[in-house]
């Protein structure tokens, strides 16, 4: 690929509907670069394409793009992503995102099932490396979430009950 279609394709204005967008992408990963690599992660933040944010997520995932980490984080909670961030989560497992632990621990107890088994996948890799501390509010936070479930599902209980007496 040449440069200046290389160019074109990655700072087209509609970069989603670029006509040699996976072309680019696949450059990138066999040519990785700082700047491209920014110019990436820069366009997983705007882009409203879950097709275009997985492949981006993918690309920087096989580069090992440890800065990338932060905007993948912060695209899988958005909730604007709901239901579109199983790629992402699948990315993250190629890197190392150990400080990031709480967030896993938030899409384990809210996330889709994928994404709560990728969670589980990452808080198995990295629960022994993180401190007491961390592993103390994660259990918090998840007994937490246990008890809501038990309230709404008692509630649940007690309307199929009343509901059975009609």
């Amino acid at each position: 690929m040449r440069i200046t279609s290389l160019k074109n394709a990655l700072t087209a204005v509609d970069f989603e509907k670029a006509p040699r967008f996976e072309e680019a992408l696949e450059f990138i990963r066999q040519n990785p670069k700082k700047t491209a690599i920014r110019h990436l992660i820069r366009r997983l933040k705007i882009t409203r394409s879950a097709d275009v944010r997985n492949s981006i997520a993918l690309v920087l995932s096989d580069l090992k793009a440890q800065v990338a980490v932060p905007a993948l984080i912060t695209a899988i909670k958005d909730p604007a992503n709901v239901g579109q961030t199983g790629t992402l989560m699948f990315a993250l497992q190629q890197l190392d995102c150990e400080k990031f632990f709480m967030d896993f621990i938030d899409v384990l107890i809210h996330g889709n099932y994928e994404n709560r088994e990728m969670a589980l996948n990452l808080i198995e890799k990295y629960h022994k490396k993180v401190k007491r501390k961390v592993v103390a509010q994660s259990i918090a936070k998840i007994d937490a979430a246990k008890s809501e479930l038990a309230n709404k599902l008692d509630f649940l209980d007690h309307t199929t009950k009343v509901l059975t007496q009609l």
